[in-house]
């Protein structure tokens, strides 16, 4: 009974490892996705005349 118990303890901290690691990558994830957002609104906003190719 013992070795089973000590199984699912083990699983579980292994579980809770995977667990910190994701919610780490999804902090940093977040953190990416405001620097990018902080870089895009610093841009000069294009009016649709300059952003149109011209036909030739």
């Amino acid at each position: 009974m013992e070795s089973i118990r000590e199984s699912y303890v083990n699983t579980v901290n292994e579980l809770n490892q995977e667990l910190l690691v994701m919610k780490k990558q999804c902090e940093d994830c977040g953190i990416q996705n405001q620097l990018l957002t902080d870089e895009l609104e610093k841009r000069p906003v294009r009016s649709n005349e300059e952003s149109v190719e011209p036909n030739i």
